[in-house]
C-alpha cells in the first residue's frame, strides 16, 4: 500500500508560525471597562450623594454644592431622610419633584457576566475554533479571519448573557434612578452596544 501525502509540511509550519503572532480580545475600553469591572466583581459604594425623586419615580442625582443638594444633606444629617420640596425651590416651575434624599453605604453586588458567559460557552467556543482550524489548513480562510469571526462569536455570546441579566437585581434605589430593574443594562444600554472585537494579526 503506498500512502500520499496530502498535507503540504512548509504551509502548515508557516500556518502555525502566523498563529502565534494573531490574538483577538474581546471586551470594553475607558470607562465601560471600569464598570465591567465593577459589575464583574462588584464594589463598595460610600454613598452620601444627595438626589432628588420626580413624582413618577425617577431619580436625579444631585451636585452637593447645589442648593437643593444642601437641602437634601441638611435634612440627612438631621434624620429627616426624604423631605418634601417647596415649589419655589425647584429648578423648573413645572418639574414636579416629590423629595430629595441621600444614597447610603452600600454594597454593589457581584455579577459574574465574563465567568458565567466562559462556563457556559467555552465549548462551543472549542468546536468554532476547531472548525476555524480545518478551514484554514484546508485553504478556505487565513488567520486574521478566523479570529475575527471568533471575536465576532464570543462578542455575542456576552451580548446575550447581558441580555438575559445577571442575579441579583438591582436595588430599588439603582431601579427607581434607571426607570427599570435589570442588571448590567442602563438607559443607554453601553455595555450591550460597545462592546469591542480587536483583532491583531501578524505576517
Amino acid at each position: 500500500m503506498r500512502i500520499k501525502r496530502t498535507v503540504n509540511i512548509q504551509a502548515m509550519k508557516n500556518l502555525l508560525q502566523t498563529l502565534k503572532k494573531t490574538s483577538v480580545k474581546v471586551g470594553w475600553q475607558g470607562d465601560l471597562a471600569k464598570i465591567a469591572f465593577i459589575q464583574e466583581y462588584g464594589a463598595q459604594l460610600k454613598g452620601g450623594q444627595p438626589y432628588m425623586v420626580d413624582n413618577k419615580g425617577y431619580l436625579t442625582f444631585l451636585r452637593k454644592d447645589s442648593a437643593l443638594g444642601q437641602k437634601a444633606m441638611r435634612a440627612q444629617s438631621s434624620g429627616a431622610g426624604r423631605v418634601k420640596v417647596a415649589q419655589r425651590n425647584k429648578p423648573r416651575k413645572s418639574g414636579k419633584i416629590a423629595g430629595l434624599g441621600v444614597t447610603k453605604p452600600t454594597r454593589i453586588p457581584a455579577r459574574f457576566l465574563m465567568l458565567h458567559t466562559k462556563e457556559n460557552h467555552s465549548g462551543a467556543w472549542k468546536d468554532f475554533s476547531a472548525e476555524m482550524g480545518r478551514r484554514m489548513a484546508a485553504g478556505r480562510t487565513d488567520p486574521l479571519s478566523a479570529m475575527q469571526a471568533l471575536g465576532a462569536r464570543v462578542r455575542a455570546d456576552i451580548q446575550e448573557e447581558i441580555a438575559a441579566g445577571q442575579p441579583p437585581r438591582n436595588t430599588a434605589l439603582t431601579a427607581m434612578r434607571k426607570g427599570f430593574n435589570h442588571p448590567l443594562e442602563s438607559q443607554k444600554n453601553q455595555l450591550f452596544r460597545e462592546i469591542r472585537v480587536i483583532t491583531e494579526g501578524g505576517k
